[in-house]
């Protein structure tokens, strides 16, 4: 048996063949940008502040700000999904705070990129998943940082018929649904 055993680990420790190199597509490595939806969205924020001076931008459909959760898997899911006066969003200068503490030392890229990166937003007014607030508080994060009253690098949309989902203008459920495959026909 544990001759199988060893075998087994050695087995599972040996390198897989190399695969193909995939193919490049000539993108520009310095105009870098995300997106997601929901968790991915929080994902994709997350990663947008953490490598700021390389991913330029960020595109999300129902997520909040940066940190948002601090560490709690109890705020995660009450506090940055449907907030109340129990379980309250955190305020943008102690998300702004922790930033900043965090890229002073280094563990996230200079938040002075915060203040140009590309940012649009997408709250669906029928979303009961992540309300409409949360996402307002990622705005909010990001406006936090933009010290140029000239330049609005943000788009936010807010669509009062869209469920918790990616929209789209001719695929998927409907428009309100929040359903797998979460992508909503909304025209």
């Amino acid at each position: 048996m544990r001759h199988a055993a060893a075998l087994l680990a050695l087995a599972l420790c040996v390198p897989a063949g190399a695969s193909d190199r995939l193919g490049g597509y000539a993108a520009d490595i310095r105009e870098v940008t995300v997106s997601g939806v929901s968790s991915g969205g929080y994902m994709a924020i997350q990663l947008q502040v953490a490598h700021s001076s390389r991913v330029k931008g960020v595109a999300v459909f129902a997520a909040g700000p940066y940190y948002c959760a601090q560490g709690s898997l109890w705020a995660a899911y009450y506090n940055c999904t449907t907030p109340s006066d129990w379980t309250p969003l955190p305020k943008t200068e102690v998300l702004k705070a922790q930033a900043e503490r965090m890229a002073r030392s280094g563990q996230i890229d200079p938040v002075a990129n915060l203040g140009t990166a590309r940012v649009w937003l997408f709250a669906g007014g029928q979303d009961r998943t992540v309300a409409q607030p949360v996402v307002e508080a990622a705005l909010r994060f990001y406006e936090s940082f933009n010290r140029s009253a000239h330049v609005r690098p943000y788009a936010f949309v807010r669509d009062q018929r869209a469920g918790h989902a990616m929209i789209t203008t001719d695929a998927g459920g409907a428009c309100k649904a929040s359903a797998p495959p979460y992508l909503n026909d909304c025209d």
